[in-house]
């Protein structure tokens, strides 16, 4: 569908588990990554801009931790780039931004029902 693979670029978050790159590295493509958020600890919409390069093909935004992204700016940024978005929200179920649910702004969102994630028991979880 995008069209991605060896030689081009897929820009994410630093802060992530493997498999938001690995989805990267296994079209052949090269992740590229973003810091992170002070506050959120998400991507930093403020330093997603410097990191896209004429081989940017898409980003991945990871809402992560029950809270997103601030994927309006992001969404601004990829579509004056002409860049598609992959929301990647396996953990942020319900998460919603200037109330815009996870995963509702991109071309594509994934999800994850791991139980170790954000649907752990209660007694799993730090109070």
């Amino acid at each position: 569908m995008l069209g991605i693979g060896a030689g081009d670029e897929v820009i994410t978050s630093a802060n992530s588990w493997i498999s938001s790159s690995e989805t990267i590295t296994q079209t052949m493509a090269t992740p590229v990554f973003v810091d992170v958020h002070p506050q959120y600890y998400s991507m930093d919409e403020s330093k997603l801009e410097q990191a896209i390069t004429p081989k940017t093909k898409a980003i991945i935004p990871v809402h992560l931790h029950g809270q997103m992204c601030d994927i309006e700016a992001i969404m601004r940024i990829a579509d004056k780039h002409g860049i598609p978005v992959i929301e990647d929200c396996a953990q942020s179920h319900f998460s919603a931004f200037k109330g815009v649910l996870a995963g509702k702004r991109g071309i594509a969102a994934s999800f994850s029902f791991y139980p170790g994630k954000n649907l752990a028991p209660m007694e799993m979880r730090v109070a």
